[in-house]
């Protein structure tokens, strides 16, 4: 690590951005308090339980709060909290909780994904977040969805390489 290296970073605009970005997630916060007591806490509290002592990957999902504030932030990133109701469509929506929130700030939202893993099922049920099972290949048309939308995302992806032929 040079110390010259971190005297020149603060001539780049895009320190100057990111650090402006940082300031605004913080100053005008999405509460998500109220989005949390819309939530079933019974069924919650017993999805976490069913994934506490699993050594799966995806069982950290389970643990709702931290990423509710990584997607808080995600949509402050996009403005999307102060935007009027958009449609959004999620590839790989996973847990839903990108499009939880943004239903819970008036957006029309639908999430596509493949319906390999189960507790991402048990949380958009509990999200109540609609979602069309998927599997997206190369090169390949997405399926009719039935309407136009405003914004695709798709947040850490993990597009697998399944070949059930080799």
């Amino acid at each position: 690590m040079k110390l010259s290296r971190k005297i020149l970073k603060f001539t780049e605009p895009l320190m100057y951005r990111r650090g402006w970005r940082r300031a605004q997630r913080s100053i005008f916060r999405v509460p998500l308090g109220p989005m949390v007591a819309k939530i079933d806490q019974q069924r919650a509290r017993e999805i976490q339980q069913r994934y506490a002592n699993s050594t799966a990957g995806y069982a950290k999902y389970a643990n709702i709060e931290p990423w509710l504030r990584l997607n808080r932030e995600r949509v402050q990133d996009l403005n999307l909290q102060r935007s009027a109701p958009k449609r959004v469509l999620d590839l790989g929506c996973g847990g839903g909780f990108f499009l939880f929130i943004l239903k819970n700030l008036g957006h029309s939202v639908l999430g596509l994904d493949i319906e390999r893993v189960v507790l991402f099922t048990e949380l958009l049920e509990l999200f109540e977040v609609p979602r069309v099972v998927w599997k997206i290949s190369a090169f390949e048309p997405l399926p009719d969805l039935g309407q136009k939308f405003d914004w695709i995302t798709a947040f850490s992806v993990n597009f697998n390489l399944y070949h059930p032929g080799k």
